[in-house]
């Protein structure tokens, strides 16, 4: 699956939206195409597709998110250590066995809800600094360092 950037949004928080095309045909003339071809034998008529719309938005880990919580130990240097630089959200909207005749009209409508109800949830003025927190916590919670052999 290649990703195409279909988008580019800057919204009123200071964050820039990059939304991307990320459908495939999977299904051609027939035939199911799939990394397990030989297990996954399946007859559909027509091209099917996954239409795939991605938002994606790098947050970066600023100083400002820290200096609003006095009561809060937790550094910027502290999260950098951790999350690196920025912070990466995504959000991936799928539709699956779209027929290639409803392809593009499926995709507007997806691209309608994006805007209809994703940019004002991602242009709140604390939805950088609140994402940052929630990824930090995440990474460091005891289930996370327990995949990564830590605990």
């Amino acid at each position: 699956m290649e990703e195409k950037l279909i988008k580019t949004t800057e919204l009123p928080n200071g964050l820039v939206l990059n939304i991307y095309d990320g459908s495939w045909k999977i299904a051609d003339k027939g035939k199911y195409q799939s990394k397990h071809e030989a297990k996954a034998q399946r007859r559909l008529e027509g091209d099917i597709w996954l239409i795939s719309v991605i938002l994606r938005i790098e947050i970066p880990i600023l100083e400002s998110y820290f200096s609003q919580d006095e009561a809060s130990t937790l550094t910027r240097e502290s999260v950098i250590e951790v999350l690196g630089d920025a912070a990466v959200f995504e959000k991936k909207m799928d539709r699956h066995y779209v027929h290639s005749s409803e392809k593009d009209e499926v995709f507007e409508n997806a691209m309608k809800d994006v805007q209809a109800t994703m940019v004002q949830y991602l242009s709140h003025p604390e939805f950088g600094r609140k994402y940052v927190f929630k990824l930090y916590a995440e990474e460091t919670s005891p289930t996370a360092l327990h995949a990564k052999g830590l605990l």
